[in-house]
């Protein structure tokens, strides 16, 4: 799988808000497990099979509150984008 390196370098995933006191704070761009799935070009179902190999590479997931015990679980692009450019510089596979 080739991957172009500038253009992860320049989408670092992240957007800016507005925080405490006015400040511009960064904060990462969340996706689903469908987003994540669609970014990098896979099924939901392949996407499921290889998420607990992923995460032992490195993929970060955030638990947002919300609905039942355990909230809504989102993976950050800038590991995503991490792991792409592992590969893409080791030639290996994603995970």
């Amino acid at each position: 799988m080739k991957v172009e390196l500038r253009s992860i370098e320049k989408n670092t995933g992240h957007r800016y808000v507005r925080g405490l006191h006015g400040r511009s704070m960064s904060v990462p761009a969340l996706l689903t497990g469908s987003d994540a799935a669609a970014y990098l070009g896979l099924s939901r179902t392949t996407w499921c099979r290889l998420l607990p190999r992923s995460k032992a590479a490195g993929l970060r997931c955030v638990v947002v509150p919300g609905r039942g015990p355990h909230g809504f679980v989102r993976y950050t692009r800038a590991s995503l984008d991490a792991m792409i450019a592992k590969a893409a510089a080791t030639e290996g596979e994603l995970c």
